[in-house]
């Protein structure tokens, strides 16, 4: 018996468990007694064994409801794809026609239907050629280059449901791109009724503008201007009632490099003429001024001091051009701000929602586009005295342990606050060291008086030659050959440091890991790659939370550590964006938006390159990868020039072409 169990359980299961039992069978029926056991054993297992088979092979398949269900769905489905692939087919002709609207958009969905297609006019149409064969994927392409000539689209705010966009824009937009693309479709070489046409479908994009309309903005100045500046005349009268305002005017702000400045003037001459009834066009129209008319500030600070006076000061309209006033400039505008104050019935109000604004403006307020006029250290020394007067610290909102909230005008007033001395402080200046002292004995200011002594302390010790070493510093030297970081700057070396050895060994190591990212890899795969390279060699360093969500969008990757603000990483494939795009996305997206926060000041743009025999052409002039990298440093460097606040911007590149390749550009 006890040999029978053993011969048993060593047949365990797996394949051919069952035929192994049964080669034991001769041997145990030849005995009465093993006979019975080794019956026994069988009918231990048999019952397990057809319920498997009844559940897997009967009950879940052929007997659920829900599996008729799904077969029926998929013969449907396949049903329905023969039927389209039969009408597409014997239609062809009239699909490359261009008037078959209805088939085109479905078919331009289809192109369209990425996971990170942000844009009507985005479009693949190999996923087009995959599903449907070459024949109908080229009739669908072609037709849609043929249709946006055979529609006049509407200007955004001529439209009839102000939040839709008719089935023929989309298709004409997927046509102009393929068009373009292709250089089918030569922008400097068409005349103006059409590059008007063009631009009409361009402003009816969505998330901004199509991807050729800096392009067209530079060799079409005149027809491009003319269609903006009718939807900007067109916003304009829009009534006050009218909410969720997101047209033209907003896409210029977020979206306008190489656009924007041709409507400035246009701009500035309907405020000067009246404020648009509805505040939020009013909002956008102070934005775009401040983010690309700093030739034209002279003239916004005297629309701005003639405005304020003229409204209340409980409407948004007056905050607005206040806020505008101090951003362009600040010392009139802080005295203005001081006398009404003095005779406002409520002036702790009136400066929370002055400061609040201020302080929204770093997550989507009017000011702090460039360096401010405010937040100079002349005009912080008048400033801050006025905003530690009202927004009074006894009466600070204590979030800690509420659970979720959204920070309000008194949230934002609170932290504009406590911002200003810290700017004033990072502000290397001789004259920043002298008001930091006159503040030190403010009247005023006599609460913060430690703290100011304090801040001054930290910025001698910042401006001195060296910090001295703690023991701890000394052990992390020893072991790693490196310090801990102590601030964002040291944060920031290290950051290019790790980022650089990871380039080293991508470029230069016979064991580089170029093999584990691909041609056609997305840029989210390329993120999670770095993520886990620079996790890899952090040595508790630093911490890599990947895409972590802020107010202002999501950053691609943050260097993080406790106590001290973050670098973020903006990563981008140069082989998807020309040099216009990357250019505006160094601006608008990583400094434009993950660095406006007050404790973000550093900032990296890493650009990967995975294709070989590619240039980059801008301004008339083919740029190779080196190139590339060089121009966008080069502009880099303007910014840290233009934006004191912002006190470290690289530029990184990372090669995934094998050196062996033939790199000749085509």
């Amino acid at each position: 018996m006890l040999a029978l169990q053993a011969a048993w359980y060593v047949c365990l299961p797996g394949p051919g468990a069952m035929l192994r039992r049964l080669s034991i069978a001769p041997t145990a029926l030849s005995h009465p007694l093993v006979r019975s056991a080794y019956a026994g054993l069988w009918l231990r297992i048999l019952p397990n064994r057809l319920s498997y088979i009844w559940y897997r092979s009967v009950k879940n398949t052929a007997g659920s409801r829900w599996w008729w269900h799904n077969h029926f769905r998929r013969l449907k489905a396949a049903y329905v794809w023969l039927h389209d692939q039969y009408v597409l087919t014997i239609h062809v002709r009239r699909l490359t026609s261009g008037e078959q609207y209805i088939w085109l958009s479905r078919l331009a969905s289809e192109a369209n239907s990425r996971s990170d297609a942000m844009q009507w006019g985005a479009s693949d149409w190999s996923l087009v050629r995959r599903k449907r064969g070459p024949l109908i994927a080229w009739a669908a392409e072609r037709g849609c280059m043929q249709a946006w000539r055979k529609f006049r689209p509407p200007l955004p705010h001529e439209k009839p449901e102000p939040h839709s966009t008719d089935v023929r824009v989309c298709v004409g937009l997927v046509g102009l791109n393929s068009a373009v693309s292709r250089r089918l479709i030569l922008l400097d070489s068409l005349v103006d009724d059409d590059a008007r046409l063009v631009t009409r479908y361009s402003v009816n994009e969505l998330n901004g503008f199509a991807p050729w309309m800096a392009e067209l903005a530079r060799v079409k100045p005149m027809a491009v201007k003319e269609e903006l500046a009718a939807c900007i005349d067109g916003e304009w009268k829009l009534p006050a009632t009218r909410g969720h305002v997101h047209e033209v005017l907003a896409d210029l702000q977020w979206h306008g490099e190489g656009i924007t400045p041709l409507v400035v003037p246009s701009v500035i001459e309907l405020l000067e003429a009246n404020d648009p009834p509805n505040v939020s066009i009013l909002e956008q129209a102070l934005r775009v001024l401040l983010r690309y008319g700093h030739d034209q500030a002279a003239r916004i600070a005297a629309l701005a001091a003639q405005r304020v006076p003229t409204y209340g000061d409980d409407t948004r309209h007056f905050v607005l051009w206040l806020a505008t006033w101090l951003d362009v400039d600040a010392e009139p505008a802080i005295e203005f701000l001081r006398a009404k104050l003095a005779d406002c019935e409520d002036p702790v109000n009136l400066m929370v929602r002055i400061c609040g604004e201020l302080r929204g403006e770093r997550a989507g307020g009017v000011s702090g586009t460039h360096c401010a006029s405010y937040l100079r250290p002349r005009a912080l020394r008048t400033l801050i005295p006025l905003v530690h007067i009202y927004v009074n610290r006894d009466t600070d909102i204590d979030r800690i342990g509420g659970g979720v909230y959204s920070p309000g005008d008194r949230d934002h007033a609170q932290e504009f606050r406590d911002s200003l001395l810290t700017i004033l402080t990072n502000n290397d200046g001789d004259e920043s060291e002298h008001f930091l002292v006159e503040l030190a004995d403010d009247i005023a200011m006599a609460r913060s008086r430690e703290w100011i002594l304090h801040l001054l302390e930290e910025r001698r010790s910042r401006l001195a030659d060296g910090q001295h070493w703690s023991g701890s510093d000394v052990r992390a030297f020893v072991r790693d050959f490196e310090l801990h970081p102590r601030n964002e700057s040291d944060l920031f070396g290290i950051a290019l440091r790790r980022l650089s050895d990871v380039k080293d060994r991508l470029e230069l190591s016979d064991e580089s890991p170029r093999r584990e990212l691909r041609d056609g890899d997305r840029e989210t795969e390329f993120r999670s790659w770095l993520a886990r390279k620079l996790g890899e060699i952090s040595r508790n360093q630093y911490t890599i939370p990947e895409e972590e969500e802020i107010p202002l969008g999501r950053p691609d990757l943050r260097f993080e550590r406790p106590g001290m603000g973050p670098v973020s990483v903006e990563l981008k494939w140069a082989h998807r964006w020309n040099t216009a795009q990357l250019v505006e996305r160094l601006e608008n997206q990583l400094v434009g938006q993950y660095m406006r926060a007050t404790n973000a000041r550093f900032g990296i743009y890493v650009i990967g390159r995975i294709r070989s025999r590619q240039l980059w052409r801008h301004d008339g002039i083919d740029r190779s990868f080196d190139q590339l990298l060089a121009f966008l440093q080069h502009r880099a460097d303007q910014i840290l020039a233009e934006r004191p606040g912002i006190l470290g911007l690289r530029v990184l590149g990372l090669d995934f072409v094998d050196p062996r390749a033939n790199t000749v550009s085509v």
